[in-house]
C-alpha cells in the first residue's frame, strides 16, 4: 500500500496523516514544497517519495505518476478535496476500480462505508 497525499504550500491535507498511516507509513506526497509537509511526517512515515509538481494541477499530475504508481498494489489518498479529485483520476489512468469511503483497508479487503457510515 502507498498513500498518495498532496500538498498545497508544504502542508498536509486533512486526513493526510491518517493516509499515510493506513498505507503503513509508506507515501508519496505531491505538489507545491512536498519537502516541507514531509517534515510533519517525522516518527509516522517510513518511506517517502517527494514529487514537485508546483500548483494543483489532477489531471497532469495522474498523468505524470501513471509509470511511477504502475505497481502499487493499492493506493490510498486521503478524503480531502484535492484527494477527492485525483482519486478518480488516478484510477482512470491506472485502469483500477476506485473504492471511495474505504474505512479499513487490509491486504486482502476494503471495507466500505454505506449509508452514511451506518453499515460496512
Amino acid at each position: 500500500m502507498l498513500a498518495v497525499v498532496p500538498i498545497r504550500a508544504g502542508t498536509l491535507p486533512a486526513g493526510g496523516a491518517e493516509a499515510v498511516g493506513e498505507a503503513g507509513g509508506r507515501v508519496l506526497l505531491i505538489g507545491d514544497d512536498p519537502v516541507a509537509a514531509a517534515e510533519s511526517l517525522a516518527g509516522l512515515a517510513t518511506e517517502i517519495w517527494l514529487v514537485e509538481a508546483g500548483d494543483f494541477a489532477p489531471a497532469a499530475w495522474s498523468e505524470a505518476l501513471v509509470a511511477t504508481l504502475a505497481d502499487e498494489a493499492q493506493l490510498i489518498l486521503p478524503a480531502c478535496p484535492d484527494g477527492r479529485d485525483l482519486a478518480p483520476r488516478l484510477a482512470h489512468r491506472l485502469d483500477r476500480p476506485l473504492l471511495a469511503g474505504a474505512i479499513e483497508i487490509t491486504e486482502t479487503h476494503i471495507h466500505l462505508a454505506r449509508r452514511g457510515g451506518v453499515v460496512k
